[in-house]
């Protein structure tokens, strides 16, 4: 099984399935994802032996082992948080999770709509980029409050049982006391238990608490008591006359035990001194991971960005992943300072410029200048220039037999400074240990003398194991088949037999790249590439040679791509398609875009969807040179 079930047995079965198709299609999970439900899974003619004296011995606890995690199902009048075996296997996923980042979703109905609260984000929330937090807080909105305030009181101790045995072994687990004896009435694990199932729902709960107007108290009591190690909330799309309500928030964090924390304060209305007083609190928190966000928060100045940097000072030692986008008003000043006190523990670092419109390059050279020593994954947005790709080209290559990292994004997006020179001199300091890089240069200066010798050095990578490559072009009208035919070269240099890499993404509009270097492109491919995504504008190639990269493309693929191909080319091409398979597409896998997938992608430049094909079926035929999920972009600039 993949997700155990906790529900109370006298919910509609209606209304059950309901919510755990929704639960399914919000996972992304297949038919070959099982639930476990007790009703089902344990013999109801030997219900003694499935279950026994010791609940840690019973076929509850056994599955809870196997699972990613559980599935909470409430009923209408939540009579399942009276129920004592609920209660243990809340216990079990809250308080004693049989791993660490064991799942615990919750779902219910609302009118005659399943809605549920997840645990992080899950597949629906993953399928826009850079949208998962807004599409989370859509999907949960609906979710009853009612609910949420039942949760607020439930007290484990008070659960029923139909066998009395049951309700007092299971108790005396929960207290770690010998499982005969009379269970006490009061308890503090019992209180920790109880803590910890309200502060998860005044957490999940608390910005459609905010955006509706519902009174706080409850939800900050609960909030502020419940020993959680993470939160996370978005007023992204929140009106923007109005405010996150941070004073209130401020009071309500578990501050001891808070580990991560994830607040996007994106277009809101909060100023310095609510964003300062939280910043300030948060000096208290053993925080490992922190993630901010003050994009367009137009109330929020540098003493916002200051404030952050006097946090991450005091946390040196414990951060490990940081995300940070500072207020718009920052300046180099404050940008220095962040600079300054950015803790050299850090693996993970995100960092985005890109609408501090008074950051100049002396603000970004500091920032680079700083750079953790152990980082594994950097992305950095809105980088400025020659001189900047220069700082973080050097610190990169302090101690390159040393280097830890493996993601790398870079974001030159619109920077006419960056110029062939500044480019070279970065590529050719790329660390070879790389497993993931990507690079903006949309709307750049460079030409072909700097972008040959960037994809000469990115060689070095793809021989050494690189995994995914994105390189935007976009819009450097410059750029011809000479940069194409030496990436080519490069991707044509990995070993024979290394299957290394498997994601190729490539934006080409709006430059004067031709069927020559797109073929070219396309004949290097390994082996093993399983993705391919490629935009250009289709005035860029005639209609004989999209035919011929079609051919191209075809040749040793499936059956399954051909028709995706011939999907493509909108069924005027002279491609056969006798062999595709006419079955309806698959729920895709979890928590990713499906494995095996053939995509291909036809669209206006404006977004709108002209032709399109997708198809996850299978692919059952073995290796194939070709990519086995292909997705072409194909902009029109004229009437299609």
């Amino acid at each position: 099984p993949r997700w155990f079930v906790s529900h109370w047995w006298g919910e509609p079965v209606l209304q059950f399935v309901q919510c755990l198709s929704q639960h399914s299609a919000d996972r992304g999970l297949s038919a070959e994802s099982p639930y476990w439900v007790c009703a089902y899974a344990n013999n109801q003619w030997n219900v003694q032996g499935e279950v026994g004296d010791d609940p840690r011995s019973s076929a509850f606890h056994a599955a809870l082992q196997q699972v990613d995690g559980t599935v909470s199902v409430l009923d209408e009048k939540r009579v399942c948080f009276t129920r004592v075996w609920c209660g243990y296997e809340i216990f079990v996923s809250l308080d004693a999770p049989p791993f660490p980042g064991f799942l615990y979703d919750i779902y219910t109905m609302a009118g005659q709509t399943a809605v549920g609260l997840a645990d992080g984000y899950n597949y629906a929330d993953m399928k826009r980029a850079n949208c998962r937090q807004i599409d989370k807080n859509t999907r949960e909105a609906g979710f009853p409050i009612q609910t949420v305030v039942d949760a607020l009181s439930t007290k484990i101790q008070d659960a029923k049982a139909s066998v009395e045995a049951d309700r007092r072994h299971i108790l005396n687990v929960i207290v770690d006391a010998p499982l005969n004896d009379q269970p006490p009435e009061r308890h503090q694990l019992y209180d920790r238990l109880n803590r910890l199932l309200a502060g998860r729902f005044a957490a999940a709960s608390w910005r459609n608490a905010v955006v509706t107007g519902i009174p706080l108290g409850g939800l900050q009591n609960s909030l502020a008591v419940s020993g959680l190690d993470n939160f996370a909330v978005s007023f992204h799309g929140y009106p923007i006359a109005n405010r996150a309500n941070l004073p209130a928030l401020t009071p309500a964090l578990p501050y001891q035990t808070l580990k991560r924390l994830e607040l996007d304060l994106s277009c809101t209305q909060e100023g310095d001194a609510a964003v300062c007083e939280l910043l300030e609190k948060l000096q208290e928190a053993p925080l490992a991971r922190f993630h901010l966000s003050l994009l367009h928060a137009d109330r929020c100045t540098g003493a916002s960005t200051r404030a952050l940097a006097r946090l991450l000072a005091a946390r040196r030692g414990t951060l490990r992943r940081l995300k940070l986008d500072p207020a718009n008003a920052s300046t180099d000043s404050d940008i220095e300072a962040l600079a300054e006190a950015m803790p050299s523990e850090l693996t993970h670092l995100e960092l985005c410029l890109a609408f501090a419109d008074k950051v100049t390059g002396a603000g970004v050279r500091a920032l680079c200048a700083k750079l953790p020593p152990n980082l594994e994954f950097l992305s950095f947005r809105k980088l400025q220039g020659a001189g900047d790709a220069r700082a973080l080209a050097d610190r990169l290559q302090t101690d390159p037999a040393r280097s830890r990292l493996a993601f790398l994004d870079l974001d030159y997006w619109g920077c006419k400074a960056l110029g062939d020179a500044g480019l070279m001199y970065l590529a050719e300091r790329i660390p070879c240990g790389l497993r993931v890089l990507k690079l903006q240069l949309h709307d750049t200066a460079t030409t072909d003398v700097g972008l040959v010798v960037a994809a000469e050095a990115i060689g070095k990578p793809l021989r050494c194991g690189l995994v995914q490559l994105e390189l935007s072009l976009d819009a450097s009208e410059a750029i011809t088949d000479e940069t194409l035919k030496a990436l080519a070269s490069s991707i044509g240099s990995i070993p024979p037999g290394a299957r290394t890499f498997k994601h190729l993404h490539i934006g080409l509009n709006r430059t004067r790249a031709s069927f020559e270097g797109v073929k070219a492109l396309v004949e290097s491919f390994p082996e093993g590439l399983d993705y391919f995504d490629m935009q250009i504008c289709m005035n860029q190639l005639s209609d004989a040679e999209w035919d011929m990269l079609a051919l191209e493309m075809l040749r040793g693929a499936t059956s399954v791509q051909m028709a995706a191909i011939a999907s493509f080319l909108g069924g005027r091409r002279t491609v056969s398609t006798t062999d595709a398979p006419s079955d309806p597409p698959t729920q895709p896998t979890p928590h990713c875009r499906p494995r095996s997938a053939t995509w291909l992608h036809c669209q206006a430049c404006v977004g709108t969807p002209l032709l399109a094909h997708g198809s996850d079926h299978p692919c059952e035929q073995g290796p194939h040179r070709f990519a086995r999920q292909i997705v072409v972009s194909a902009f029109l600039f004229l009437h299609f």
